[in-house]
This record gives C-alpha cells, structure tokens and sequence, in this order.
C-alpha cells in the first residue's frame, strides 16, 4: 500500500513540472487597475458628492484629507470651509493597484457675528442703510493712530440727515449678560458722536453714546445698561445731528465691561445757603450715585472752606467722589452765606390784575405783611397767621424742623360761594432774601390730620424781589378743598432751623376770564398772567413774555413763548384746560395770533376732551402760516366739522411747525409767539 501512495505521489509533481514546463513560453495578461474620481461641491452646505470613475477595480479607499477615510463606492462628505487634498487608492483582487488625488476647496458663506473685522472672505458684510447714509467695505485709507494694519474696513457717509444710520443682523446674538462693552476702532476727521444700538433682543432696546475726538483712526468704547441678548446691531454716526462726511469704522468685537461713566453727586438742599449771623450752621450734605456702583454716598470727600457763623463772608464747600472704576465725579460746590439778619423788603408787592368778582377768591388784601419764621406764631390780620412747624416729618425721621406753615381760617372752600375747586389758579406774590427756602410749596386741608390730600408743588421764584405765582390748581393733585386752607414753605430745605422772613401778598384763587368760553371774547390773552396750561413733549417749554414784536396786527402788552427746543418731538406743542366746556353756542371758529421764525410752515389746532381723548374723537384742522418774522392771525373754522358736542370739550392743543412728512426731533430749535385764542 506503502508503495502505492508513493507513486502516487511520484506521478503528481511529474504532471506539474509538465504543466509549468509547458507554459513557460506564454504570456499571462492581468487587467490593469486606473483610480479616478469626480465631484460636487454644495457651497452653501460645504456637502461633497464624490463620483468613482476607476476601472477594473473593486476594492477603494478613499482619504479625505480631514484624518478620515472611507471604503465605500461613492462617498459623501460634508466640509467646513477650507482646503482639502483627497486620495482615492483602488485595487482588485489580482493585487493591480492605482491611486488619484485632487484638491477641492469649500467656502460656505458665514453670517455676521462679533468681531467684525471685514476681513473674512467668507462673510458678506452687508449691511442694511437708512435715512440717507451709505456703507460699503474698502481697503484701510489711513494706517495710523489705533489701526495699522492695512486692511478692510467699513466706510460709511453721512449724506446730512438727523438719525441716518445703518444695522448688521448678526448671526448669532450678541449676549450683555457678562460682557457689556462694545469696543471699536473709529475714523473721523472732525470731532463726532456716535450712537450704538442693539435692538431685536430678548429685552428692551438699549443703546449708548461714545464721543470720538476726531485725530483720524480712535478707539472708542460703548458700555450698555442690559443683561439681554441682541440680534441686530445699530449705529449712527452723529445721531440726532445732520453733520456730512465720510467715516470709517473696524474690529468691532464685545469686551469685558468697562465703567466709563462718572458718577453724579446731587446736593441734599440748594447750591446757595444763607446762615444769619451768630447761628449754627450743619452742612445737609450731598448723594452719590454711580450706573456701575450704585449709591456711593459713603465716599464722597468734603472740602473747601470751613464756615464760621460768626464772621460775615462767603464760604465755599467741595464735594468730590470717584467710582471703582476711577472715574471722578464732576466737582459739586455749595456756597454758604453768613449774613445779617434779612430785613423787609423796600419794593412793593405787584399789583394784582383786575378780575371779576365771580373770578377771584381772595385770602389777603392789597398791601404785605412780614410774616417771619422767627416771629413764630405773629397775628398779621384776621384772616390767618403764620407758625412755624416743629412736628411735619417728610419721612427723613428728622421732625426739627422749620417749616413755616400759613393757615387760612376763614372760610370754608367746600362752601357754594367759595369753591376753590371751581377755580383755575392759586396766585401768590412772594418775597424772601438769598436763597432762603427749597422751591416746594405744599397745600392741604389743615385740620385731615392724616396728610391725606396733601400735594407739594415745585415752583420758581427769584429772591430778593417780589415773585408772582401763578399755580394751577391742577397741579394740587388729591387736594379736597373740604375745609381750612393750609400752605407750607420749605425754609432752607428739610433739617435747617435757620430762621428765614418771608413776605406773602394777594393770595388768592381764580379762573381766566371768559372761563371755557361761550362769551365769544378771548379764551387766552395772557394779560392777566394766565399761561396756557402746559406745554409737549420732550423738554418742548413756554412762558408769558413781554410782547417782541409789538406791530401789526399786535400790540398787546403780553404774549405767549412756545420753546421748541433741540431734540423735542416734532409734534411739540401748547395745550390749555378749561375749567369748563367749551360753550358751542358762542360760536364753531377759533382765531390765534401767531408770530413764527419761519415762513410756510403748518399748524395744527385741535379741540379736545381731556382725560377722554381714547373713545371721545379728537378735532383738528391744519392752517398754513405763510409769512415769517411778524404777527399773522389763522383762522380754524369748523362749521363744516360734524363736532359731537355732546360729549363737551375743554382743551385746546396748538401744534406751531405740525409736519407728518417730517417726523424727526427738532433741529434747530425754534421759538414761536402766540397770543389772543378767541372763539366767535
């Protein structure tokens, strides 16, 4: 058996060293393998679709140039933006090989997020424009002061228009909740604010205000007041302003925040005290207050002069502070006065304006009487007297104090023939030597014993000289008029006991004549000192003033000044509230006086229900003021104006320069006279 296998074997290798031997002389051909591919590139996702173009090949491997790879036939791979060199090897199972490289370079577009430094190829600095200003992004012109580096930078003109500007929606929101500083690299050649705005935030709208001192390229730092997060950033170069010119803007990028703001000191009491001679004098101090700090108080530093009460002079008392930021407080100064004891004043009281019977509450007669604080409790005439107040707390804790306190006992005002309530103005001549009291006055029923009903009204007077208040009993708000009329002075502000004269005339309550109207005469001639009732909106004030221009159509004593100042709203104006309704049987056309520094412009006169105007419809009519620099009487007539009277009306608005096509704040400010409203 052995011997069998053997030859078995034997025969085997023979048949295959044949088999070689006879193929020797052959040519054996293996399919060659060429790799190749092609591709797709989305740019806007940075998706790439590659395509395997190899032949007699069924074996890949692909490196993708990011440190991955892949066996798969057809590949898909999603890039961010760069440059990548890709390797496909492709084999079959012979063991032929062959590999194919190409380079592929991704560029998705990416949005705009901070820092801003026109500089990314692959952000669009777009940025949306209004009111005039045009932005594009340029080569760096200037490569000095803060920025060097030539580079792109944005550049934005002014084309002269109030609030012209431009905003980026950003990419990703811009978060104050730490970091509250926006800093950035500003060119100008003239010295120019700049207003940043973020807006479209998780909070309120905020925004700030950096001043750039106009060398060329500066940085400037804008630090806001929020904790929100913002999607759209907003500036405007020179704001509210119209200045013209080309700007230039770079590396706007968020940083931690930085205090630049100073803290503000503010006097506990006036800026002038007077202290009698041989008195005592205590120093009522001052608040501090930082946007960073808070209430810094406690650090304030006082110096200047020590006052001596018994030397006449003048004496000067710094107040200085700085916040953790080092930011100092502009200086505050206090001048204190040490004087003789004031003695009465040597001008008579002014004349009251003569009214009818029906118009005027009086409380004290034609000729002043001193009533001083030091006197305490002097008889001066049957009407009243005056006290001085040692028990008024006004929530300081602090119950010495000297405020002196007329009380008039006489009649009852909730009385059918005396109803102050029906009245229109409290008038008050006042005089008083330097700076002696805080400009309140409060009024009250004396005897409520609860201060219910008590109103403190700021007013302004000048000292040394006879002062005419006119107050509007509006301003008494929660006064009840239910019994015994009190009024009390603030001498020297809360804490003095620095006694103080004070000398009061022609205290009385009255209404202007012609009340609402309905006597077809003037509703407001402001000859008997009584002004319109307020003025809108935006610091926009106004005054009776002698008359500046007394021809023409007008020569009246007294008029109207309306004050639009700069940066008050565009629909400004001067309003006054009748104590009563407008009659509608004295007649449907209204006549004002008016003198304007500028020709052609359009006014507005509107009648009104006050505190009514939501579901009662409110009536205007719009007149064109043609001539400038000189007197011109308008005429609103509405006889064709289906008023509803039913629902009464007792206000009349006046808007001077009323322009819907311009609605920006003013600029330049502008004064307008009125005078003589009448209705026929």
């Amino acid at each position: 058996m052995k011997q069998v296998i053997k030859k078995t074997k034997i025969f085997a290798l023979l048949v295959l060293a044949i088999a070689f031997l006879g193929c020797e002389d052959d040519d054996v051909i293996l399919p060659v393998v060429e790799a190749g591919f092609t591709h797709t590139i989305n740019q806007t996702t940075g998706v790439v679709t590659f395509i395997n173009t190899s032949t007699n090949a069924d074996i890949y491997s692909w490196s993708f140039g990011d440190d991955n790879t892949s066996n798969l036939i057809n590949p898909v791979k999603a890039y961010p933006s760069g440059t990548y060199t890709i390797v496909l090897e492709a084999k079959n199972v012979s063991g032929a090989s062959d590999t194919f490289e190409d380079i592929i370079t991704i560029a998705i577009p990416e949005a705009i997020t901070l820092p801003i430094t026109f500089d990314n190829d692959l952000v669009v600095y777009e940025a949306t424009t209004f009111n005039g200003v045009a932005f594009e992004v340029v080569d760096n012109p200037d490569l000095s002061g803060t920025n060097t580096v030539a580079s792109s930078v944005g550049k934005i003109t002014n084309s002269g228009a109030a609030f012209e500007g431009f905003f980026f929606e950003l990419g990703a929101p811009l978060d104050l909740s730490t970091d509250k500083s926006i800093k950035m690299n500003f060119w100008a050649d003239v010295p120019v604010d700049v207003l940043l705005k973020l807006e479209q935030g998780s909070g309120a709208d905020t925004e700030t205000t950096a001043s750039h001192g106009g060398t060329g390229w500066e940085e400037i730092i804008f630090t806001l007041d929020s904790a929100a997060e913002y999607s759209q950033l907003t500036m405007f170069v020179d704001g509210p302003g119209t200045t013209v010119g080309t700007f230039y803007v770079d590396d706007i990028i968020q940083v931690a925040t930085v205090d630049l703001t100073v803290p503000v000191i503010t006097l506990n009491g006036g800026a002038t005290v007077s202290v009698i001679l041989g008195t005592t004098f205590t120093d009522p101090g001052a608040t501090a207050s930082d946007n960073i700090d808070g209430d810094i108080s406690a650090n304030i530093v006082v110096g200047g002069d020590t006052v001596d009460v018994n030397t006449i002079g003048s004496y000067m008392i710094t107040y200085d502070v700085s916040d953790a930021a080092g930011n100092a407080a502009t200086q505050v100064i206090r001048t204190v006065e040490v004087i003789t004891a004031p003695t009465a004043p040597t001008t008579s009281a002014p004349v009251p304006p003569v009214r009818a019977a029906a118009d005027v509450i009086s409380i004290y007669g034609e000729s002043y009487t001193n009533i001083a604080v030091d006197n305490f409790d002097p008889n001066w005439g049957q009407s009243g007297h005056m006290q001085v107040n040692t028990t008024y707390d006004p929530g300081d804790g602090n119950l010495a104090l000297a405020y002196p306190n007329f009380n008039y006992q006489g009649t009852d005002f909730s009385s059918n023939a005396q109803d102050a309530s029906a009245m229109e103005f409290l008038h008050i001549d006042i005089w008083t030597p330097a700076d002696p009291m805080a400009t309140d006055i409060q009024v009250s029923p004396i005897n409520n014993g609860t201060g219910a009903g008590e109103t403190l009204v700021s007013i302004a007077y000048t000292t040394g000289t006879w002062t005419s208040l006119d107050i509007p009993i509006a301003d008494f708000t929660g006064m009840t008029w239910d019994s015994v009329f009190q009024m009390k002075f603030a001498a020297n502000g809360p804490g003095s006991t620095v006694p103080v004269d004070i000398y009061l005339d022609n205290i009385y309550f009255y209404k202007a004549p012609s009340g609402g109207g309905g006597t077809g005469s003037a509703l407001l001639d402001f000859e008997d000192s009584v002004p319109f009732t307020g003025t809108f909106d935006g610091g926009a004030n106004g005054s009776i003033v002698s008359n500046p221009d007394a021809t023409g159509i007008n020569t009246s004593a007294n008029v109207y000044q309306f004050n639009k100042v700069m940066g008050s709203a565009w629909y400004s104006g001067a309003f006054h509230i009748f104590s009563q309704d407008i009659d509608p049987t004295a007649g449907n056309t209204f006549k004002v006086k008016m003198w304007s520094p500028n020709a052609n412009i359009n006014v507005r006169f509107q009648l009104e229900k006050e505190g009514n105007q939501g579901p009662i419809v409110t009536y205007q009519i719009d007149q064109n003021l043609a001539q400038a620099n000189t007197w011109v009487e308008l005429t609103f007539d509405f006889s064709t104006t289906p008023l509803n009277l039913a629902d009464g009306y007792d206000k009349i608005v006046i808007f001077p320069d009323y322009d819907e096509s311009n609605m920006v704040p003013v600029n330049p400010e502008a004064i307008y006279y009125i005078d003589d409203v009448i209705q026929e």
